[in-house]
């Protein structure tokens, strides 16, 4: 639902902030001045759905393309775009190419895992809140971050990040609540931490019922890569990564009991096996460079360079 009180201007300009970063729309529509015309008012619906409104386009392109801007933030919210109700309105649409939206979901303007309908997975359920800090919003916001900014790959991947954490939402009886998390990532590695220390217990951590976000986690363990250490939680090839092999990590979900050894093989055979691979590389080549698992059901797998 879109905020309460949202003005027309306001909406129209955010439409206009996303259609004028998508460099095939400045080619094909600016030089024409036909920015999106929102033409209704956002009025209140008494059935508990929230604020909606409808938005009238110029053609068909946009309308569409705005479908697949689902998702984006306005005034705090994760905005809902979808197709209109009418069963041939969305047998029109749904035949019309959008234009590309892939800069505004490269620069995190939009879900990982876009559509019709989608919004950001930023939101994470905490349970087992101790007695301390239940109905303390600012201590609980303060001790998450300072969690997921101890991460070291959260620092590598966003160096300016001074608040990850930007509101908590309690539930009635304080036990249990939801964190608003700045990004999808972030979401996705604290939910994979599945429990986090704090000052007077350990918090649980989950999806909110009905969500689950699709963006990889950051790596929350650590990267302990001795050399040799075949048959525990991680493996490394000491002789490239010495080398300054440029190398790629991958994550890897759904690996629950299975250690690090074993996904080494498993990957170093299926590479091998394909005649692609064979062609490319020497027989003696190592296709991984290491393992590191993660705390939960999922690894980092690192992988020579393109």
């Amino acid at each position: 639902g879109l905020p309460p009180g949202l003005s027309q201007d306001a909406l129209r300009h955010a439409f206009e902030e996303l259609f004028n970063a998508l460099p095939e729309y400045t080619a094909r529509y600016m030089q024409r001045n036909t920015p999106p015309k929102p033409l209704a008012h956002p009025r209140s619906v008494p059935t508990g759905r929230g604020v909606f409104t409808f938005v009238e386009f110029e053609d068909s392109t946009l309308a569409r393309t705005a479908i697949e801007m689902s998702g984006f933030y306005l005034q705090g919210r994760s905005i809902q775009v979808n197709f209109p109700s009418s069963e041939q309105a969305v047998e029109v649409l749904s035949r019309v190419p959008p234009l590309d939206v892939s800069p505004l979901r490269n620069a995190c303007k939009l879900p990982l895992c876009g559509g019709p309908g989608a919004v950001f997975a930023d939101e994470v359920w905490i349970g087992n809140i101790p007695p301390l800090l239940r109905g303390r919003g600012d201590r609980l916001i303060e001790e998450l971050t300072q969690t997921l900014l101890a991460i070291p790959q959260v620092n590598e991947r966003f160096p300016s990040l001074l608040q990850p954490i930007s509101a908590v939402n309690f539930a009635a009886e304080l036990s249990f609540g939801f964190v608003q998390v700045a990004s999808e990532v972030l979401a996705s590695t604290l939910v994979a931490m599945r429990e986090v220390q704090v000052s007077s217990g350990r918090l649980r951590t989950g999806w909110p019922t009905g969500r689950r976000g699709q963006a990889p986690p950051l790596n929350i363990a650590a990267a302990d890569e001795a050399p040799g250490a075949r048959g525990g939680g991680a493996l490394c090839d000491q002789e490239q990564l010495a080398n300054g092999a440029q190398t790629d990590e991958v994550f890897v979900g759904g690996v629950r009991g299975v250690d690090a050894a074993s996904l080494w093989t498993a990957f170093g055979r299926f590479f091998k096996s394909l005649p692609a691979y064979r062609e490319k590389y020497d027989h003696s080549f190592e296709p991984v460079v290491a393992v590191r698992s993660g705390t939960g059901a999922f690894c980092f797998v690192r992988l020579p360079g393109a």
